[in-house]
């Protein structure tokens, strides 16, 4: 008996670890988690639909919700920051490229 699939689920997931460690890059870390998201999917419908040959489909749901969770913390930081600017009246810099970008710089 051959053993059954599992790639797009063991992809999903690390995709959605690097995802969540990487949230506060803004173009890697919205990539990462977003990717997460589409392979979680693909594993749990290829799953559902040809489960002789694909498994995997709990780690898919574990890669998804690590992609969501990985959006949202990304999300809640970048609104934190916008608040702190708004309130001590500092224009953000509009080609930040990770979260650290945003961060006032001393001097």
């Amino acid at each position: 008996m051959r053993k059954k699939r599992k790639e797009f689920a063991v992809t999903s997931l690390v995709l959605g670890i690097l995802g969540v460690i990487l949230f506060w890059t803004a173009i890697i870390g919205v990539t990462l988690n977003i990717l997460a998201i589409i392979f979680g999917i693909i594993a749990m419908v290829r799953a559902k639909n040809e489960p002789k040959i694909y498994a995997g489909k709990e780690i898919g749901i574990i890669g998804i919700i690590l992609g969501i969770a990985g959006l949202i913390l990304m999300t809640l930081t970048i609104l934190f920051l916008l608040s702190v600017y708004k309130t001590i009246g500092i224009n953000p810099n509009p080609t930040a490229l990770t979260i650290f970008d945003l961060l006032p710089k001393g001097g």
